[in-house]
């Protein structure tokens, strides 16, 4: 693999791969293993909803005052995330739907959700500069 990454044909999704394989909180073998286990079309799709989860929810997030969105919005991106490769937004966001579930004072993690807007933000900036046209892989 090297540098030039696993063997993909489609350019936008090696163009991800090869912008996200050295940051913390990309875990490439479960971006891998997704691969394997499908194929390049179905991971698109599955990124092209990740992407659209992705942008509802930090809109959700920014705006929410109801605790259950919240936890809903954090539970909901955090597996698609950690399918994808994403665990350290795939975390945060388990972690704030555990602690909003023990403790459903939104100001007592506002540091972590303010990580969690921030993180998700950077992978929403990451994933439209690398994939342009993802969304064709949307399935009607």
């Amino acid at each position: 693999m090297g540098n030039a990454g696993p063997d993909l044909h489609d350019v936008e999704l090696k163009n991800l791969y090869l912008a996200m394989e050295k940051r913390p909180g990309f875990e490439r073998e479960r971006f891998l293993t997704l691969l394997e286990d499908t194929d390049e079309k179905t991971v698109l799709n599955i990124l092209a909803r990740f992407d659209q989860t992705l942008a509802a929810a930090l809109v959700d997030v920014a705006a929410a005052e109801d605790v259950n969105i919240l936890c809903r919005v954090f539970h909901k991106v955090a597996g698609s995330a950690e399918l994808l490769g994403f665990v350290g937004l795939g975390r945060q966001g388990r972690d704030l739907d555990g602690g909003l579930r023990r403790n459903p004072d939104p100001a007592s993690f506002a540091d972590g959700i303010a990580n969690f807007e921030k993180l998700g933000a950077e992978i929403k900036t990451t994933i439209a500069a690398c994939c342009p046209g993802l969304g064709k892989y949307l399935l009607s």
